[in-house]
């Protein structure tokens, strides 16, 4: 069944499709007939369901820009981070552009324009908020269902054997964060958001409850996403040992004291800049090159697929098995991608260094 009078004409070298239901018109270009028909056929189905077409009401993408991230159901960094990519890469291009107007042409043509790691963020944002314009009928149809994930091949993880593992491990003994970052495997927010009564068990694990982000300049304390993310970590020794001169640095820290806390702002997290400095100054104290924060957990992460025991080794994050994006990032440490792969040379090497909870 056919709802609404609809037509498709050639106009300038694209195709205009119309349609007009109970006096409301919408009208849109296609780069193809067989899009313009697509079109033409997805707003006649939704007229018919709904009893009428959508209206855009002449809005445009930063009005919807506005709208979703007041009200969305997302976290503060998360919204913060989508106005960001959006003020800086969309908004000066496509801003004052027509919802209904945004065709799968225009968006290609913004993505060319940018870095591949770039353009896929954009699409990232612009796609979850298009599927909200979606769903409160500002528009008939989504551009995103004909526009195609731009491709970014991510950096290679940086792999260090057990002996450079250990050296960074030496390095870093005037540094407890980081001793316990690449031990461990916790993630920077994590680290930062943990207290002293998040110790448990005579110093033996980790209770993982919270994440700190610094948001606007303040920081936010928040739940991890998942159930999964609170949990229990058992501390090999170098971050027992690295915990234990970090409590007998501060004899008089209380239970809700933040174990790795600001020198300048008291009560505060250690600043992201105060342990990257703390980051570059042990690696080159090891004699090892510059890397991120993150690729410590990276780091990590390989060790435990080289050991020879991964389910007591992996135990000591979470009691479940790794979900399917940890497993293809895992599976992306190092340069030949498989971690099975490994020579024997180096999966000794990786046994070699003591990540794990041991008996005795």
């Amino acid at each position: 069944m056919v709802y609404g009078k609809g037509n498709i004409t050639k106009h300038k070298g694209r195709w205009l499709v119309r349609l007009q239901v109970d006096g409301v018109r919408r009208s849109a270009y296609a780069a193809s007939k067989r899009e313009a028909q697509a079109i033409l056929r997805e707003w006649q189905k939704q007229a018919l369901l709904d009893g009428g077409l959508p209206s855009a009401a002449k809005r445009t993408l930063a009005d919807l820009a506005q709208a979703w991230l007041e009200s969305a159901d997302i976290r503060e960094s998360t919204r913060v981070w989508y106005a960001d990519i959006l003020q800086r890469y969309v908004l000066p291009t496509l801003g004052k552009a027509r919802l209904d107007g945004i065709t799968p042409e225009r968006i290609e043509a913004l993505y060319r324009k940018l870095t591949p790691a770039t353009a896929q963020k954009v699409h990232r944002v612009l796609r979850r908020a298009f599927s909200v314009a979606l769903r409160w009928r500002w528009l008939t149809a989504n551009p995103f269902d004909r526009v195609s994930r731009p491709r970014h091949r991510p950096r290679k993880p940086i792999l260090w054997t057990a002996a450079q593992v250990k050296a960074f491990v030496a390095a870093a003994q005037p540094y407890p964060l980081l001793v316990l970052l690449v031990t461990t495997g916790l993630r920077l927010g994590e680290a930062l958001a943990l207290r002293w009564r998040d110790v448990e068990l005579g110093g033996v694990a980790l209770q993982v409850r919270e994440s700190a982000q610094q948001v606007k300049g303040r920081w936010v304390f928040t739940e991890p996403k998942t159930a999964a993310g609170m949990r229990t970590v058992l501390l090999p020794a170098p971050a027992r040992e690295a915990l234990k001169r970090l409590r007998a640095a501060n004899p008089t820290a209380n239970e809700g004291d933040l174990l790795f806390e600001s020198k300048r702002r008291k009560g505060q997290p250690l600043g992201y800049t105060a342990a990257h400095k703390q980051l570059q100054a042990a690696c080159a104290a090891a004699g090892l090159p510059k890397l991120r924060i993150h690729d410590l957990r990276h780091i990590h992460a390989s060790l435990l697929l080289c050991s020879r025991d991964f389910a007591s080794a992996s135990s000591s994050h979470s009691k479940k098995t790794p979900d399917a994006r940890t497993q293809r990032l895992n599976a992306r440490i190092t340069p030949t991608g498989l971690i099975a792969r490994l020579s024997p040379a180096l999966k000794r090497q990786a046994n070699g260094l003591d990540v794990r909870e041991r008996a005795g």
